[in-house]
């Protein structure tokens, strides 16, 4: 017993061990593997960037859509409560007439609206529209990466999604055309939309169930007022069911009624707006039949597919093709096959079949609004109608992927190879957008590139010729050559001919000697031009115009009639330009000696456009020419109020008041007319005459000898009596 007592006392006493746990073993991986999420996206990004970095210095696309939906569209120049009224909802005037909000046969207000927020804040600046492109795309990029990581929970298939979707080539059109505001905005809002609707699925989150569901819908909405393509979005929801694997239930259609409501509401507006611009084609057109377009559209489901892996001879529009002895090329009639044999593959294959059934279906529902079964403008495919549905083709090549790289049927030799072919690809990809991004330099480059890849497509050379005529300093030479090469490729492209018609027009005061010949080429383009197309407005307008500026009224009316027609039976009609068409005719009814006509249209463009200083002129000149010269005044005082820069107004006002002997007045008015217009000899003549009235025979003379510069014939007057008269008593020697 000692000896054990001994022993046992010999053993140190040890320290007590303090063990250490860890409260929630799962918050601390989560919280790791959010820190890795968040290295992957912001490696993305910054790839992304780099990738887009030499478009931001691009211009606007000044001669396509950048011009007509930022620098030229007035509502978005001014934040105001009209304004913000008319984008969403129209503008009912005082005469009756309803101006509808389509614009460009397109109807997006959020859209618009965000433009109008750019224009107020930046002007015509262009690099913050790029800019704000890409912040967009940029969160798209993450949303992608989150939902695809949440549907799939496999890291890889998230990288590799949202790695393609932020670099491939196909989507530099979305993110460095300015135009292209509303792909990303509406992208942005259908990957939130979704984000909503699996939170409402999501059991942990039961108790606010219906808060996300509601707030799916909404953010829904928001995505059909950035672009109507957005409607697919109904259809894809049960796509992500299927990936989910939801039971069939009433529940899962009867979820699905507020969705579908707003994608036909959408999708009718969508066709009213294309069919009020003249955009939507008939089914069974004389060009394409209903056969072909079955032809066309799995040519364009296939080229699509084909894109994605590898991106080639890009465009900013790919024409329709040309048919031989009735027949389209051959290619189209093989892809129909290709395509059954792809829908044999997902439907019989054992790997990976529910998500390649997923990616392929979102792709396919995603883009088949604009496979061209329903015809809808002039081109049969467009780069940027990819956006939103190569998200569901990149979930199946990053679900691949991740086969390969879990699978131990693969060595790793194999699956390091396969990872250094889409590291390789996705290198490619970076260099071929960033090279691509040059070519949306500015309206001049992207259409030159488009004649470089289809030499013949006349609508290209017909919107160089635009840029040439629009942009400062104004080329008139070059736009002429752009002109007639595309009327040269294509006779019967009437917008070419109204177009070449205008640039004659505007050309015709510049050429001296020459302008009764370009006042004649004009009439004969848009004559042409109405012969192809009848209902060409810019055609009917200019002829009338021209018409007009040639003295020959009486046969401008028929057009401008018609013009007026035609304006007001469309929905997408600028208020202003059917006010400047009542003053136009107007005008014309007053020089064909129909006074109450002109004073009809007068009254009818004031009542549209009640701040229009020219129709106020030509209502005072109308009073004027009734001898009632008081109201003659009155409307003038008006017109000047309303445009002091306007110097007709002026000269007629002073006429006015020569005639009531208020020769004073007269000259103040005379002289603003020369002062804005120092070539204005009627009123150099005119003041010359107040001048002598009042005695200032010295001041007279000057402004008949400052007329007689300008080549007007002053010994002719009353026969030499009237200048001999005033040369006399300002002591001027013979």
């Amino acid at each position: 017993m000692a000896n054990n007592y001994n022993k046992n006392k010999n053993i140190k006493k040890q320290s007590p061990v303090t063990v250490k746990t860890i409260n929630n073993p799962n918050q601390s991986l989560y919280l790791t593997e959010k820190k890795r999420n968040m290295k992957i996206i912001w490696f993305i990004l910054l790839l992304t960037v780099i990738t887009y970095s030499n478009s931001l210095t691009n211009q606007f696309i000044y001669n396509w859509d950048d011009g007509g939906y930022v620098v030229e569209h007035k509502p978005i120049q001014k934040v105001t409560a009209e304004n913000i009224k008319y984008i969403c909802f129209g503008t009912h005037h005082a005469d009756g007439s309803y101006e509808s909000p389509y614009y460009k046969g397109n109807y997006h207000p959020l859209t618009t609206l965000f433009y109008m927020f750019e224009y107020n804040v930046f002007g015509l600046h262009s690099t913050p529209y790029h800019i704000i492109n890409l912040l967009f795309h940029l969160m798209n990029i993450i949303l992608v990466f989150y939902l695809i990581n949440r549907l799939s929970k496999k890291l890889e298939v998230a990288v590799v999604t949202a790695l393609f979707f932020a670099i491939h080539p196909m989507h530099v059109e979305s993110v460095s055309w300015i135009s292209e505001l509303k792909d990303v905005l509406y992208c942005f809002f259908y990957l939130l939309s979704i984000k909503m609707y699996l939170d409402y699925l999501d059991k942990k989150k039961e108790k606010r169930r219906y808060y996300f569901y509601l707030i799916s819908i909404l953010l829904f909405f928001l995505s059909l007022t950035s672009k109507s393509a957005a409607v697919s979005l109904t259809v894809n929801l049960f796509v992500i069911d299927y990936l989910m694997k939801r039971k069939i239930s009433t529940r899962m259609f009867v979820e699905k009624i507020p969705y579908f409501i707003l994608s036909v509401t959408f999708g009718l507006i969508a066709m009213f707006s294309q069919k009020a611009a003249g955009a939507l084609q008939d089914i069974d057109s004389p060009l394409f039949s209903a056969i072909d377009r079955i032809f066309l559209a799995s040519y364009s489901t296939m080229y699509y597919i084909i894109m994605m892996f590898f991106p080639f001879h890009f465009s900013a529009m790919h024409p329709y093709p040309d048919k031989s002895a009735g027949h389209l090329p051959y290619e189209y009639y093989i892809t129909p096959l290709l395509i059954i044999g792809i829908i044999i593959f997902l439907w019989k294959t054992k790997i990976l079949k529910r998500e390649a059934i997923f990616g392929m279906t979102f792709f396919f529902f995603a883009i088949a609004l604009v496979l061209q079964f329903l015809p809808v403008g002039g081109a049969i495919v467009a780069e940027r109608y990819t956006y939103v549905p190569y998200i569901g083709s990149f979930f199946v090549i990053g679900s691949f992927y991740s086969y390969v790289k879990n699978n131990i049927k693969f060595s790793k030799t194999s699956k390091n190879m396969f990872t250094y072919i889409l590291g390789a690809w996705a290198l490619a990809f970076v260099g071929i957008t960033f090279m691509r991004n040059f070519d949306w330099k500015d309206g001049e480059v992207l259409f030159k590139d488009v004649i470089k890849k289809y030499p013949n497509m006349a609508f290209a050379y017909n919107n160089l010729g635009y840029y040439y005529y629009t942009r400062e300093p104004k080329q008139f030479d070059k736009s002429l050559d752009q002109y007639n090469q595309s009327i040269k490729v294509d006779s019967t492209f009437h917008r070419a001919l109204s177009n070449r018609g205008v640039l004659y027009f505007n050309i015709a005061p510049l050429k001296g000697d020459s302008a009764p010949f370009c006042y004649k080429q004009a009439i004969i383009d848009f004559t042409k031009a109405l012969k192809y197309k009848g209902d060409n407005t810019d055609a009917l307008i200019g002829r009338a115009n021209t018409l007009s500026q040639i003295g020959r009224y009486k046969e401008a009316l028929p057009d401008y009639n018609h013009y007026l027609r035609y304006i007001e039976k469309a929905n997408d009609t600028k208020i202003d330009d059917i006010a400047k068409a009542y003053q136009w005719r107007g005008t014309a009814y007053l020089k064909t000696n129909n006074p109450d006509s002109a004073m009809l249209d007068f009254d009818h463009a004031l009542k549209l456009e009640p701040g229009n200083g020219e129709a106020l002129y030509w209502k005072g000149l109308v009073y004027y020419n009734k001898n009632d010269f008081p109201k003659a005044i009155e409307y003038f005082n008006q017109s000047t109020s309303v445009n002091p820069k306007f110097a007709d107004p002026y000269s007629w006002r002073g006429l006015a008041l020569s005639t009531l002997k208020r020769h004073a007045e007269a000259i103040k008015d005379f002289s603003m007319a020369v002062q804005l217009n120092p070539h204005d000899v009627p009123s150099l003549i005119n003041r010359a005459y107040s001048y002598s009235e009042l005695g200032k025979y010295k001041e007279s003379y000057n402004d008949l000898i400052t007329a007689k510069k300008y080549g007007y014939p002053v010994e002719q007057i009353q026969n030499g009596a009237y200048f001999a008269k005033i040369k006399h008593f300002a002591g001027v020697p013979n």
